[in-house]
């Protein structure tokens, strides 16, 4: 059972992560608890009782978070029962990635919008101005930083070992 402090985690967890992913809170709790829980494997019953829900309203909320590829099944041996856990390391990487596919998406709308609105200066300035910043958001989250990100975080592991 999830202790009061790892529930306003769990609550807090859930708006930051539906604001930044565009899923519902409920599946921003389960992905929540799945950061903080013990065992870091987690049935389908154990993630309903701590979101106060049904199994039935839980597994469409999991299988969701698995098909955007932020959680996955943990192989259990000897259970019947399915068992989830935060997909791997590389979770925020994947996340940086996802990010820049967005940002590319826009430069494309804006590109569009440029051939929609022909030589007009005035709709033009408004697109030029999307179109710049959608590009240089592109350029920022591609492979340079999630290369960046990952020597980062290999330094801050190895700091943390050793200081700790």
């Amino acid at each position: 059972m999830a202790t009061a402090k790892e529930r306003d985690f769990v609550e807090r967890y859930a708006l930051f992560f539906a604001s930044t992913t565009g899923v519902s809170r409920t599946a921003g709790r389960l992905h929540g608890w799945l950061q903080v829980c013990d065992p870091p494997h987690q049935s389908l019953t154990q993630l309903a009782d701590v979101v106060e829900l049904s199994k039935a309203s839980v597994s469409p909320m999991i299988r969701q978070l698995e098909q955007l590829q932020f959680v996955e099944r943990a192989p259990i041996p000897g259970t019947r029962e399915h068992y989830y856990q935060l997909k791997g390391s590389g979770d925020a990487s994947r996340m940086i990635e996802d990010r820049g596919k967005f940002f590319a998406w826009g430069r494309q709308l804006a590109e569009l919008g440029l051939e929609a609105v022909g030589e007009d200066p005035a709709r033009r300035e408004r697109l030029e101005e999307f179109l710049d910043l959608y590009t240089f958001m592109e350029e920022e989250f591609g492979a340079r930083l999630i290369s960046e990100w990952e020597k980062y975080r290999q330094d801050r592991r190895a700091a943390r070992h050793r200081d700790g």
